[in-house]
């Protein structure tokens, strides 16, 4: 049987980890360049650190389904749903934040590789407790 100590440890733990797993971001721009950069790393669960709360279950569900079907790795499939095919030449560049409230923005985002310009995307972001999340 546990003492009291022993639970107050163990939750502290898990609170902490809990904690150190998700990141918060200070602007839209912020979010979105620690997602980008995390998707170069070829980082999942810093990405998915990256997206509303309440969505990363299900994007992570949705991942892991795409990548038995494409039978990719996640890591793999996250970087090219998103244009990074090859994560030495490729890098982005935020274009324009749009701020529709004090809790939505916009970010505009250019793929990069080297001086070609691969596509832009429009990323959807959530200001929640604070931080600011994807919108994924």
């Amino acid at each position: 049987m546990l003492n009291l100590r022993k639970v107050i440890i163990l939750f502290l733990t898990v609170t902490l980890i809990l904690l150190s797993a998700c990141h918060s971001a200070g602007s839209p721009e912020e979010i979105v360049e620690f997602f980008m950069d995390a998707v170069k790393k070829q980082d999942t669960e810093a990405a998915l650190a990256c997206v509303y709360p309440p969505a990363r279950k299900q994007c992570r569900i949705t991942l892991q389904k795409s990548a038995e079907i494409l039978r990719q790795d996640e890591e793999l499939l996250l970087g090219g749903i998103i244009g990074y095919t090859d994560t030495e030449a490729s890098r982005y560049r935020v274009l324009s934040i749009t701020e529709t409230d004090d809790t939505h923005a916009d970010v505009t985002v250019s793929i990069l590789n080297g001086s070609e310009e691969i596509q832009t995307i429009r990323i959807p972001c959530i200001r929640h407790t604070g931080s600011w999340y994807l919108m994924y």
